[in-house]
């Protein structure tokens, strides 16, 4: 038995000290590209897609003249007409009243979906009251409201600003009510344990636990989630602040 185990140990031993086996990484790194490769293939892609504009807008000004060449001007024509609007002052005039635009109508919305959230998550009559209209609302993609916007509202700004407002309402609206609903019961009881008012556990415990759910509202109202996406407001938030942002429902 002795010699067995004798003959045994060596084999052990080489095991033992076997070099552990190299990770299957290498080949996946091989595959992949560096970062200059990649930026070399970014340029060029954009240098395709200017060539490729500039040859159309010519080939329709002076052989096919499909349409008016002045509805698909040349790059280099855009760029003069882009520089000689920059050195009037045309240009900054044209960027500050769309920001000005996006402002307005992003506060308004802002404003309106964190007051209004709030009040439906704090009161079930009212959510219960409201609600149901504005889910009638929520399906209807912004692009669908725009030619109504425009017969009520005319073609001046207030028709761009309530666009705006609309298109970045509901985001904020369906995060802050999920927000204020899902708030963590254990820390209202704590609250209330330790002798606060409704209205100070809704200052100083539910509205900053909701801030997250508030802050990513605002978010979604800046990328635009597709309309194809039915998922719910939770599912949509939780999908883009990330795990831990919207507590389960007790």
């Amino acid at each position: 038995m002795e010699a067995e185990a004798v003959r045994q140990a060596p084999a052990t031993v080489g095991v033992a000290a076997a070099p552990p086996a190299a990770p299957a990484t290498g080949r996946r790194a091989s595959r992949g590209l560096s970062r200059p490769a990649v930026l070399v293939l970014r340029a060029v892609s954009l240098l395709l897609f200017f060539a490729l504009w500039w040859g159309v807008s010519l080939l329709n000004a002076h052989v096919l003249k499909v349409f008016n060449p002045i509805l698909l001007p040349a790059p280099d024509e855009v760029m003069r007409a882009g520089i000689k609007m920059a050195a009037s002052g045309e240009l900054l005039r044209h960027i500050t009243a769309s920001l000005s635009r996006v402002v307005w109508g992003f506060g308004i919305a802002a404003a309106l979906g964190i007051v209004v959230g709030t009040a439906l998550g704090r009161s079930r009559l009212l959510e219960h009251l409201v609600e149901p209209m504005l889910e009638m609302l929520r399906p209807i993609p912004p692009l669908a409201f725009l030619p109504m916007m425009v017969l009520w509202f005319g073609i001046g700004e207030a028709s761009k600003v309530a666009f705006i407002t609309y298109a970045a309402f509901f985001p904020i609206f369906t995060t802050t009510i999920e927000g204020i609903k899902y708030v963590d019961p254990v820390l209202i009881r704590a609250a209330a344990s330790l002798g606060a008012s409704e209205r100070q556990i809704f200052w100083h415990v539910v509205l900053p636990a909701a801030t997250p759910n508030i802050i990513t509202g605002m978010r979604l109202a800046f990328q635009c989630p597709p309309a194809q996406d039915r998922r719910p407001p939770a599912a949509l938030a939780q999908g883009i602040a990330g795990p831990g942002v919207i507590p389960k429902r007790p």
